[in-house]
């Protein structure tokens, strides 16, 4: 008899993961990554000390959060933090000046904080073999999900012509193999979510 191989299945109104050690084990070390790199962007624009903790209690740690809040924020030159952290297209025109800079100033903190939650409890989810995900939690792992692909797709400069390695090859072949993988693992996430939810 013929087994379910999907990885994501309806159980009542939650979802089980069924997942191998290995995919565990790629997929929270990806969520790491994204974490990573969020976290390098918000040191870099000087906004470390306000993600993922608690505000200061005292008058001067929440001084500095405001003027943190209040600093332009110019575009990413990491094409990775720039697909997970968009502003429009304004970003990359000449004519932008100062409305691209205040527009990601306004979005990109907040942007940047929900991603960082959704990496962290999407590895916590998946380090969990006996998980079983309500529609919040399926949601936020969908999302975690699409932010590794966003994040891989920069990386190896994915366009809508690339397709499946014909050979594994290289480092390359094999990432690129791992991106159109999570690609499936997505699809199958969003498929269990709305046999739950099918308004979504």
């Amino acid at each position: 008899m013929a087994t379910d191989s999907r990885h994501f299945i309806r159980s009542d109104e939650a979802i089980e993961m069924r997942l191998r050690d290995v995919e565990r084990e790629l997929l929270t070390g990806f969520f790491r990554q994204v974490r990573a790199i969020l976290l390098e962007r918000a040191a870099e624009v000087g906004q470390s000390g306000t993600v993922s903790a608690p505000h200061g209690d005292d008058a001067e740690s929440l001084l500095a959060a405001l003027e943190h809040q209040s600093s332009p924020l110019p575009p990413p030159e990491d094409p990775a933090i720039a697909r997970l952290l968009p502003s429009g297209r304004r970003d990359f025109s000449a004519q932008a000046g100062d409305s691209a800079i205040e527009f990601r100033r306004l979005t990109e903190p907040d942007l940047r904080e929900a991603k960082l939650v959704d990496a962290v409890r999407a590895g916590e989810l998946v380090a969990d073999e006996t998980a079983r995900m309500g529609l919040e939690d399926a949601n936020r792992l969908l999302r975690a999900i699409n932010d590794v692909r966003l994040s891989l797709g920069a990386r190896l400069e994915v366009t809508e012509d690339t397709e499946y390695p014909r050979e594994i090859l290289t480092e390359h072949d094999q990432t690129l193999a791992i991106y159109f993988w999570t690609g499936g693992m997505q699809e199958e996430l969003l498929e269990a979510i709305m046999e739950i939810d099918p308004q979504l």
